[in-house]
């Protein structure tokens, strides 16, 4: 059985969707993980402990190419806001 072919390059900004909400990522790395080759996604503006492993060859549904802002125009969820790691630590200066 043949690998399947990278989509992804390393260093390529894409849009990783979980959970239905796209997010600005880019991947790092593509590597051996468990003996499949993966994408290593960061999520911009997220440490380092939240960035993904996305088998190369499962990605359709979870990352593409393009800006959020082109993701979000092509499947029609413009009124999605887009969450970063600096929106949440706003929203909770807020409490004492």
């Amino acid at each position: 059985m043949s690998q399947p072919t990278s989509k992804f390059s390393k260093g390529e900004n894409v849009v990783c969707v979980l959970k239905g909400t796209p997010y600005k990522t880019k991947v790092i790395n593509i590597t051996q993980k468990k003996g499949a080759e993966c994408y290593i996604v960061h999520f911009e503006g997220w440490n380092s402990r939240y960035d993904v492993a996305i088998k190369v060859g499962c990605e359709d549904g979870e990352l593409y190419k393009g800006t959020v802002e082109e993701y979000q125009a092509k499947m029609g969820g413009a009124s999605k806001m887009v969450v970063t790691k600096k929106d949440e630590q706003s929203d909770d200066s807020d409490e004492f």
